[in-house]
């Protein structure tokens, strides 16, 4: 799908991994539905920079067990405006800045090379506030979302090939399924290891 897909205002996503080679402008509403499924993944993969504008919302629908939500971007950046409501685990190169009052209710920020600016803003792996359209209406809370580990589920990844070296595979679970170029798979892959090590301390502690 093209950049301009993701512009229209209101636009509804079923599972998978979705592309474009240039920037990721979102406005208005994107839903994203995971039709109930468990392991249900949905994975951006973004040439340059992915900008949320003022007010634009991330909207989650029929969330399933262990679920997750991925935003990678290999060269770039990530500008999250001002009141903008945000979900996922954004993984950029570059740096990541929060907008006034933007939050990221079910997600993580990182990057690889620049700064993570906040400015009052929300982020959280815990989901609890986190709006979720059902067929029972809409409502934070939702107990599918709390156990998704911050929308961090629905990957699999098998042991590196060699010690030390990148993982044999990944394998995302969804429709519309693509290979990631190298520089997206490296970034994606770090930040899947970046997770399951803090995920691995908090057991631990």
């Amino acid at each position: 799908m093209s950049a301009s897909s993701y512009t229209a205002g209101i636009v509804t996503l079923l599972p998978g991994v979705f592309s474009t080679g240039s920037t990721f402008d979102l406005t208005g509403t994107l839903t994203l539905d995971f039709e109930n499924l468990s392991n249900a993944s949905f994975i951006f993969l973004i040439g340059s920079s992915l900008t949320a504008e003022v007010g634009s919302t991330v909207a989650l629908e029929n969330v399933g067990s262990n679920d997750s939500v991925f935003w990678v971007m290999p060269a770039g950046s990530a500008d999250i405006k001002a009141g903008a409501t945000f979900a996922g685990n954004i993984l950029a190169y570059a740096s990541i800045t929060f907008g006034t009052g933007a939050t990221l209710n079910c997600g993580r920020a990182l990057a690889s090379t620049g700064d993570v600016t906040l400015l009052t803003n929300t982020l959280s792996i815990g989901c609890e506030n986190t709006l979720v359209t059902t067929s029972s209406g809409t409502a934070a809370g939702n107990i599918l979302l709390e156990g998704s580990n911050g929308l961090s589920g629905g990957i699999t990844i098998t042991p590196p090939l060699t010690p030390g070296g990148p993982p044999g595979s990944i394998s995302p679970v969804g429709a519309g399924s693509v290979v990631p170029e190298p520089s997206s798979f490296l970034l994606l892959v770090t930040g899947l290891l970046i997770i399951g090590l803090s995920v691995r301390r908090k057991i631990t502690s």
